[in-house]
């Protein structure tokens, strides 16, 4: 099936922001760096207020990795603490996960 004009300039746009989004990632040298890159673009090209990235570890639990973004009173998210809090309760470890952060 064909694409008319509209559906073409469509994917033209999405191709263009994917290049975008490579080339900006293309020079991270860390995993930290890819996150943040990939979470700032996200938020930019989908007008977003937050983005996060979560990935399954190793024994199968989810994991946040990033966070970025601003809260309800426009104050920047710290992901750190707020991603150490969240992945206390995807482990076996919850009781003394959490007693550490406490």
């Amino acid at each position: 099936m064909p694409l008319d004009e509209a559906n073409k300039l469509d994917l033209q746009k999405q191709l263009h922001t994917l290049n975008e989004v490579n080339k900006s990632l293309i020079g991270c040298e860390t995993i930290e760096e890819v996150i943040t890159k990939a979470l700032q673009q996200v938020r930019y090209h989908l007008n977003v207020q937050v983005a996060s990235i979560f990935l399954f570890n190793k024994d199968g639990y989810i994991q946040g990795m990033g966070i970025n973004g601003i809260d309800k009173d426009r104050q920047e998210i710290d992901g750190k603490k707020f991603l150490r809090c969240l992945n206390i309760f995807t482990t076996d470890n919850y009781d003394s996960d959490y007693n550490n952060i406490m």
